[in-house]
Parts: C-alpha cells; structure tokens; sequence
C-alpha cells in the first residue's frame, strides 16, 4: 500500500516516467538491498579527513554527534564493511571507497 501511494504522489509531483524511476530505485535499494548504479561523490580536498566529518560533510548526518551515534550503532558500512570505529580517518588509500549511510544512502569519496 505504502509503495502504491508513494507511486502516486511521485507520479502526480513528477510524472510517471520518473515516478516509475523511483519506484525502481526503492524496490532495488531498499528491498533487494542491491547497490544502486548511480552513487553521488563527495570531492574532498584535503590529506584525509575524519569519517565523522565525511558523512556531515556528505549531508547524511545533521552533525557530529549525529554521525558518531550512526557510526557506533553499526549504520555506517566502508566498501560493504559495516564500521563502528567513530575514530576512523579516511586518507588518500581510500579514494573511491563507497560509504553507506543508513539503509539507502550511498556516497563516494574522492580525495583531490
């Protein structure tokens, strides 16, 4: 029912085309829990940077303590490694690595 509605009010909003396109995105992502083919990157123009600071900066967390509450309930995964290490710093190694935030939120990093 959930899934119909949405359709329906993305449809109306957007046109079926996309609503359809979304539609896709959910049932793959969130269902199926497949990695989505089109993720965002994050550019970064430093040395390295604190996976805290990574995910406010990528916009999947609101602030610092609401990154680290994500990081040590086991929300955040590296590259499909689920990481709880709130510490953890991302360095150059890790260009291009895959950052999961929550259930379907997807980010790359890529160091500059």
């Amino acid at each position: 029912f959930k899934l119909r509605l949405a359709f329906e009010i993305t449809k109306i909003n957007h046109g079926e085309s996309e609503a359809e396109k979304a539609k896709e995105y959910f049932v793959n992502t969130f269902s199926k829990k497949e990695i989505p083919v089109e993720i965002g990157e994050v550019r970064v123009e430093k040395e390295s940077i604190s996976l805290i600071d990574f995910i406010v900066l990528s916009g999947n967390a609101k602030s610092k303590g609401d990154a680290r509450r994500k990081i040590e309930q086991g929300g955040v995964e590296i590259n499909q490694q689920k990481e709880t290490d709130w510490q953890r710093v991302l360095h150059k190694k890790d260009d291009e690595s895959m950052i999961k935030v929550g259930k379907i939120h997807f980010v790359k990093i890529k160091f500059e």
